[in-house]
């Protein structure tokens, strides 16, 4: 099981690796062959591994993994999956408890405003940005809703 909470704390998304193929994915995952030759078949531009999708370079031959988006759905929808885990980000959802817990952990990020919702965002150094609802009563308190792992 891939925890991504751990990215956050590593600064790394092991065990993916930037620029990976869909022969490294199915050594490293819980994805098939005959599930991305389906994805092929129906032209999908990139991989959907339960919440989690992976996008490449070359989009329809999943060659060269440069991004990585992970959807977060409230605590009581249905997320078990089979590959990936959110680990403490399952349990912590506002940006003041996230911000605080990256804090704690020493991992380096900032507060940037996301020009489209106006919503407080946090970029995490060298790895990513946390996207947060911008319907939040405050900036405090809203919610975790997308995760952006970029390359």
């Amino acid at each position: 099981m891939i925890v991504i909470s751990d990215w956050l704390e590593q600064c790394d998304i092991e065990p993916l690796r930037w620029g990976m193929t869909e022969d490294d994915l199915i050594k490293v995952s819980c994805i098939s062959q005959k599930q991305i030759a389906d994805l092929k078949k129906r032209k999908y531009p990139y991989i959907p591994i339960d919440h989690v999708d992976l996008h490449f370079i070359d989009d329809l031959n999943y060659r060269g993994l440069v991004e990585i988006v992970v959807t977060i759905f409230t605590p009581d929808s249905d997320t078990e999956s089979q590959c990936f885990e959110l680990g403490w980000l399952g349990e912590l959802r506002c940006f003041g408890e996230i911000s605080d817990r990256l804090t704690q952990l020493n991992v380096e990020w900032v507060p940037m405003r996301n020009p489209y919702s106006k919503a407080l965002d946090i970029r995490v150094k060298g790895l990513g940005i946390l996207g947060f609802d911008p319907d939040g009563e405050n900036d405090q308190s809203a919610e975790l809703f997308k995760i952006f792992f970029v390359e």
